[in-house]
């Protein structure tokens, strides 16, 4: 259960709350809605994966170093996929299913 619940905050927060930021602060220096969206779901996945990292390291269990080097490493893949998944599927959402996303999709 403690397992779970440090696994949620890190998902939660660091993922989606970090996620959100990164993607504010994005958007207008890039001017481009997609790369910033990509930037953001990649950045989301490696600051959950590094939150996790942290906690395992911060236990004892594993180096901190090893920890970090090994999760971010995995997770740097991972959220590739993520990235592209979420494009997808947003461009999915505003051509077939008709959400507006201010401004995204839009010709």
């Amino acid at each position: 259960i403690i397992a779970l619940s440090a696994n949620l905050f890190n998902l939660a927060v660091a993922g989606c709350i970090g996620g959100y930021y990164i993607y504010s602060f994005l958007i207008k220096p890039l001017h481009s809605r997609s790369i910033a969206i990509a930037i953001s779901a990649w950045a989301s996945v490696m600051l959950a994966a590094l939150m996790c990292a942290i906690e395992v390291g911060a236990s004892g269990t594993y180096a901190m170093s090893e920890t970090i080097r090994t999760m971010l490493n995995t997770h740097a893949l991972i959220g590739v996929g993520e990235a592209i998944l979420t494009l997808l599927l947003l461009q999915v959402a505003v051509q077939h299913m008709g959400w507006e996303l201010d401004g995204y999709g839009k010709k």
